[in-house]
């Protein structure tokens, strides 16, 4: 199937070691829904008006014709008061984009953006609407956000408790057998600052390799993660590979069941819209090497 990530055995859980996982999330989102898939997106890190924003600024780079926006950078430094960058125009522009999407006008599928705080809200509002729905992606941002219950004493048992809820959530994923789950997973702030330094430390050879990068053991919450994802990925994108003209991110593959790995490649990033695409594929998807890869997995 053209959409990445889209014909991975069902019931496959994604932990994302990432800085540029939400850039890379939201691109393959799209993409999905794109290709027709029904999603239904938990967004905890940022609130439901920024993903769908961030979804529009990538829709609209296939209609910039009818639907031009400043770029992103511009919208984001938008002060009404202070610093006014955008127009009534672009604020009419963006809703265009934003209906295009939820009606399925130009996205043949579906995103439902929602917030619920706990993996009990979460899992009844799946329930109460995948009947009509159908849905066959399942994403949550992050899903080490989600509360638990009660107050703890130390971050350790604060950690026991959230691997416990990504132990149930994956739990449940398995038991409906029926959609891909994806959620980014956090990175501890020893092993980003080590893994940053092991970059900088890097000679060229190395750093033209890919050789650089997130580890599973980088991840913060990340017990039942490890344990139970199918694939797990990680993003790496220092301040010098964002700083080029043409801004890259390095994706690399840590474990893998049911497909083979895909190994480490460079994606770019359109800076104007928060895209990332593998310049060589004709449609720019996130992440085309990893489509044939799986589709030999599910051969």
């Amino acid at each position: 199937r053209a959409c990445p990530l889209a014909s991975i055995p069902t019931r496959t859980f994604i932990p994302w070691a990432a800085r540029s996982r939400y850039l890379l999330l939201n691109s393959m989102i799209y993409n999905m829904a794109r290709d027709g898939e029904r999603i239904l997106y938990n967004a905890l890190e940022f609130d439901t008006v920024d993903v769908w924003e961030t979804l529009a600024f990538i829709h609209q780079r296939t209609l910039r014709d009818k639907y031009p926006l400043p770029p992103k950078t511009t919208w984001m430094e938008h002060d009404p008061t202070h610093n006014p960058t955008i127009v009534q125009r672009d604020k009419e522009n963006m809703a265009a984009l934003i209906t295009d999407i939820r009606a399925g006008i130009s996205v043949p599928g579906c995103i439902d953006v929602i917030r619920k705080w706990t993996l009990e809200e979460f899992v009844a509002y799946y329930e109460a609407n995948d009947p009509k729905r159908h849905y066959s992606v399942v994403v949550i941002d992050y899903a080490s956000h989600l509360k638990p219950e009660g107050n703890y004493r130390s971050e350790s048992d604060k950690q026991a408790a959230i691997d416990n809820i990504c132990s149930r959530l994956i739990g449940w994923t398995h038991k409906q057998n029926k959609f891909l789950f994806i959620t980014p997973a956090q990175i501890g702030k020893t092993a980003a600052k080590e893994t940053l330094k092991t970059w900088e430390k890097a000679d060229a050879d190395t750093r033209a390799l890919r050789q650089c990068g997130y580890s599973l053991d980088s991840l913060y919450y990340g017990n039942a993660l490890k344990q139970d994802g199918d694939l797990a990925i990680s993003v790496f994108s220092p301040d010098d590979l964002k700083d080029k003209p043409q801004p890259e991110m390095i994706v690399k593959c840590h474990k893998y069941r049911l497909t083979k790995s895909f190994g480490t490649i460079s994606l770019n990033v359109d800076p104007t819209c928060d895209y990332a695409y593998d310049p060589l594929d004709i449609r720019q998807y996130a992440m085309p090497e990893m489509a044939d890869v799986i589709d030999e997995g599910m051969a």
